[in-house]
């Protein structure tokens, strides 16, 4: 592959990919919302029941499977994307297509992601829920270990 087609190409799917909001809605959805995985690294902690830690498994589990195949979808929608835009000439209408495509697969991923974190979340208690988010909280302000200030 052309180098400079490689480099734009990665250039596009960087800027489509990355909404200037990106980083605020994961702020935002942080600040109120644990990781699935620190759920269950927690857990003893938190005093998770056997069936909340059941249903976080299960939810991960189910969210992992559905995000391997659009990955792999995602994949392939890429690959055609390259092979469109390395065509002489540029093959619009499969360029545009398989785009569409990149960006479905981009934005669903996306979507399982989120949806884990809110079901995952929703297994827990009120008190459960608040103490992990000021734990993280407390964790992410805290300073690397071996970092001078």
């Amino acid at each position: 592959m052309n180098p400079r087609i490689r480099i734009l190409l990665f250039a596009l799917l960087a800027l489509a990919a990355t909404p200037l909001a990106a980083g605020e809605l994961e702020n935002r959805v942080r600040a109120v919302l644990a990781p699935p995985a620190v759920i269950l690294e927690r857990a003893e902690d938190l005093h998770l029941s056997l069936a909340q830690r059941t249903n976080v498994i299960q939810l991960a589990t189910a969210a992992q499977a559905k995000m391997r195949r659009l990955e792999a979808d995602l994949l392939e929608a890429t690959g055609r994307l390259v092979e469109a835009l390395e065509a002489t000439p540029i093959d619009r209408k499969t360029a545009t297509a398989e785009l569409a495509r990149v960006s479905l697969a981009e934005s669903e991923i996306k979507r399982i992601h989120l949806e884990l974190w809110i079901d995952a979340n929703a297994e827990l208690t009120t008190s459960q829920r608040r103490r992990l988010i000021e734990w993280e909280a407390a964790r992410n302000a805290a300073p690397a270990p071996g970092v001078d200030d």
